[in-house]
């Protein structure tokens, strides 16, 4: 910790004093409790740093990396931050209201709905690419629902239509099934994938 404690009053030791942290964090070593305040760590690895109740006030955390980081009352008051990554995507702004947000189990697809909109946008979370999924003309998406595999996504509409697509298949269109036109609310896939349930307004869960 000595180098890091003279980044504190002397610049000088700034780039030594994040390769140290760095390393020390690499180690395992916690630095939880501690008092960092102003120290000089530009570009460290701090990710899955322990930093329960650290004290980083004043500290030059440009460009430091904290993600998965444990960061319970950690002070970063008057800290310079500037690109600090604390491993979080970057906001999706949709034109609607958000209904129903789901992940897929396997991690890699985000579907989200919006208030009145016949359409499911979808985030490749791996690869950044993102599509709208159009369900019916004149329709409004209610419900969604993947798969446990991940390999299909359900969708329930306020006219009782259900649409299934395979994700494995660049989102081809799988099958549609109809309920009876009445609004499907809740979806849900069995653990194994084999059936599907859907209930709405009708007060009947359907099995697929």
């Amino acid at each position: 910790f000595d180098i890091v404690e003279r980044s504190k009053v002397n610049e000088y030791y700034a780039i030594g004093a994040a390769n140290a942290i760095s390393v020390l964090n690499t180690a395992n070593v916690g630095f939880s409790g501690k008092n960092l305040s102003g120290i000089r760590i530009q570009k460290a690895n701090l990710n899955g740093a322990m930093l329960d109740h650290t004290n980083l006030s004043k500290a030059d955390l440009r460009e430091v990396s904290l993600k998965k980081s444990f960061l319970n009352y950690t002070n970063f008051y008057q800290s310079n931050m500037h690109e600090v990554s604390f491993g979080e995507q970057s906001p999706i702004t949709l034109p609607r209201p958000i209904t129903v947000v789901k992940y897929s189990s396997d991690g890699r697809w985000l579907a989200v709905t919006r208030e009145d909109c016949n359409e499911i946008f979808i985030k490749d979370m791996t690869k950044g690419d993102a599509y709208n999924l159009v369900v019916a003309e004149k329709d409004s998406v209610e419900s969604i629902a993947f798969s446990s595999d991940s390999c299909f996504l359900a969708a329930g509409t306020a006219n009782g239509m259900i649409v299934l697509w395979e994700t494995s298949t660049t989102w081809d269109l799988y099958t549609i099934l109809s309920h009876s036109g009445i609004g499907i609310f809740r979806l849900n896939f069995c653990a194994d994938g084999k059936y599907l349930a859907s209930g709405g307004q009708e007060n009947i869960v359907q099995l697929w």
